[in-house]
Formats: structure tokens, sequence, C-alpha cells
């Protein structure tokens, strides 16, 4: 019920967020269409579907397809980001003659800036971001090997089917783990509550014997005091 009342609410905001940007809906006179423009850019289309796709993986009953569509989902974006990151170097001068000669100075990456905020239009966002992958500290060709390599493996994750298999064996395993700890845990609080219940009924034991005792002692007691009287009693009727 709750998952369901997410879904159907996760929906209703990317809606409502939707028909804002559309109408150009403003809130205290800053515009939602201005805002995503600028920091978003043409990135906006790719990430609402992004959001949509992301949302309609909730109605995956399945856990184990959930997670592996939610997997790929992630994977997907992740390609789309190094294809623009790539297409934006090239169209900056990079090329397969002269990438190892590259140097990332403030010239390069002015000119790299200007073409993604200003030409493409990728958005504030997304700039900063390739802007901050640009200044690692690293040669340039490492750099785009990295990158490459990176795009390289994040497909042949998307497109080797035995992934699926593998993903769902590293799910089935985290399951197992987790029904292990749970019961596990669960065993602990069973022996914590039997030990707790076995101390109870050893107190109440010791209480009882303590009682049963006590009143022996005080009925012995009771039974020597009127021992006692009855002597003194026979002692008096005697003297009479």
């Amino acid at each position: 019920m709750k998952k369901t009342k997410f879904i159907y609410g996760y929906f209703i905001c990317l809606i409502i967020f939707i028909l804002g940007y559309f109408t150009n809906y403003s809130i205290k006179n800053i515009s939602i269409t201005d805002v995503t423009d600028k920091y978003l850019g043409i990135m906006f289309i790719p990430i609402l579907i992004f959001l949509f796709l992301y949302g309609l993986i909730f109605f995956t009953k399945n856990k184990i397809k959930r997670e592996v569509r939610e997997i790929k989902l992630y994977l997907f974006l992740i390609v789309l980001f190094l294809f623009i990151f790539l297409f934006l170097l090239f169209q900056t001068g990079v090329n397969l003659t002269n990438f190892n000669k590259i140097l990332v100075d403030d010239n390069f990456c002015k000119n790299f800036i200007e073409n993604s905020l200003y030409k493409y239009k990728i958005g504030y966002f997304t700039t900063y971001l390739f802007y901050l992958l640009l200044k690692i500290k690293l040669e340039f060709k490492i750099l785009l090997y990295i990158v490459l390599g990176t795009l390289v493996l994040v497909i042949f994750l998307i497109i080797y089917a035995p992934i699926k298999n593998y993903i769902k064996k590293i799910i089935l395993k985290h399951k197992e783990k987790k029904e292990s700890l749970k019961r596990e845990k669960l065993l602990q609080e069973q022996i914590k509550i039997k030990e707790e219940l076995e101390k109870k009924i050893i107190r109440k034991e010791i209480k009882f014997k303590e009682n049963k005792e006590k009143m022996i002692e005080e009925k012995i007691e009771n039974f020597r005091k009127e021992v006692k009287l009855k002597k003194v009693v026979t002692l008096g009727d005697e003297k009479i």
C-alpha cells in the first residue's frame, strides 16, 4: 500500500513539474522553464525520460528484475553523458591525431565551456560536471583512455546477457545474507526472551521458596509461643 502511494505520488510530482515547465509556471517570480533551461539545458529531455522510465520500474513486481532494470537504466544515463562529453571534446578540437598532444589549459577549458553552454546548450549542471572531469590531475590522453574504456565497459555491461545473471546472483546473495542476518537476529531475540523468562521463573521460584520458608518459620515461631504460653498457664494452675 505504501509502495503504491509512493509510485502515484512520484508520477504526480513528475507531471506537475512537466506542466510547470511547459506552461512556464513561476514560483515567487522564478520561472521553472528558465531555471530548468539554465541548469539542465537540452539534458532536460533525456533526464525527463530517465525519471519517467525510473517510475515505470516500480511497477515491476519481481524484485530481481526491478533491480536489474534500475541498474541498466543508470548505465544508459552514464553512456549518454560520456557520449556527450566525447562529442564536446571533439567539437573543441580533439581528434584521433592530436589527442596525445592536447593540453587542458584555461584556453581549452574556455572553448569547451563555450561549446557546452552557448553553442549546444548542455546546461550549467552538466557543464560543471564535465569541467570537474577535465580538471582531474591526469594527462589528457590518460583521461581520454579512461573515458573510452569506461564507455566500452558500460555498453558491454548493458548488452552482455550473462551480466543479468551475475546481477541476479549478487542480489540473491545479498538477499540471502540479509535473510540470514534477520534469522540470526530473530534467534538472538528469542534466546534473549527465553533467558529472561528463565530468570523470571527462577526469581519466582526463589521468592516462592523464601515465602514458604518464612511461613514455616512463622508457624514454628507461633507454635513455640503457644507451647510457652501453655506452660505458663499450666504452672499458674498448679500454684493455685
